[in-house]
């Protein structure tokens, strides 16, 4: 694999974010870009982002909030407001949008010896949080002969190789030899107190990954989401990054 691979994820319906990440990608020259799901839940424009998605022929994984609102989950773990944006998906998405998220694959392999997943490898709903859990997967990875994994879902951008969980914002990094895992952040919903949507640019050749951060219009999001019924939480989470 050559040149320059965005790596987007939860984007979760919110199209000025999605809109403002595209651009960038744009902008960096990127070759090819990769989501790692969760394109919908929580947002107020989940059929735009997937239809987004669509016409730049960016490959996405099912992250647990498009297994839950195809009907693959059946929302056991799932808090209320995950709920309630759920049936709000589900009420306005068309029979073709769902049936795109049902065919979305749990995983993919786009290089030798890299994966890139939702969750953790294997369960889509796994949170990667502590150090111990980090450990777990890299075991399982080199297990597995992957050297490279790049997993979604906890809304916070990091890089762990074997040591310690390392959390970025901008930043430039090496990749260690040693099975490395890496949480792009994520573009619709950011969790690590920065409201600006999060990605990551991998560069295989160098083997080293971007951390970039994007200014979109929040409060346009926001009210959205406030527009569309959904819980003004939703919205105003977006404004503090959390």
């Amino acid at each position: 694999m050559s040149g320059l691979v965005a790596i987007i994820s939860d984007i979760h319906g919110n199209l000025q974010a999605l809109e403002a990440v595209l651009e960038r990608v744009a902008e960096l020259d990127c070759t090819t870009t990769y989501c790692l799901g969760d394109i919908v839940g929580y947002g107020a424009r989940p059929a735009e982002c997937i239809d987004l998605l669509r016409q730049h022929d960016i490959a996405s994984i099912m992250g647990n909030h498009d297994a839950l609102i195809c009907g693959i989950e059946d929302g056991v773990g799932f808090n209320a407001l995950a709920l309630e944006s759920g049936k709000y998906c589900r009420r306005i998405l068309s029979p073709e949008h769902i049936a795109y998220l049902r065919s979305q694959p749990e995983d993919i392999v786009p290089a030798p010896r890299v994966l890139m997943t939702h969750g953790a490898p294997g369960d889509r709903n796994r949170y990667l949080l502590s150090r111990y859990e980090f450990e777990l997967v890299a075991d399982s990875l080199a297990a597995a002969d992957v050297d490279l994994c790049f997993v979604g879902h906890t809304h916070l951008p990091c890089v762990f190789a074997g040591k310690e969980i390392l959390y970025y914002k901008t930043e430039t990094t090496s990749l260690a030899e040693t099975p490395t895992v890496v949480n792009p952040g994520s573009v619709g919903q950011p969790r690590d107190r920065d409201s600006r949507a999060s990605f990551v640019v991998w560069q295989p050749q160098q083997q080293t990954v971007q951390f970039e951060r994007v200014r979109y219009d929040t409060d346009r999001a926001r009210q959205d989401i406030i527009d569309a019924g959904l819980p003004q939480a939703l919205g105003d989470r977006l404004l503090a990054g959390r």
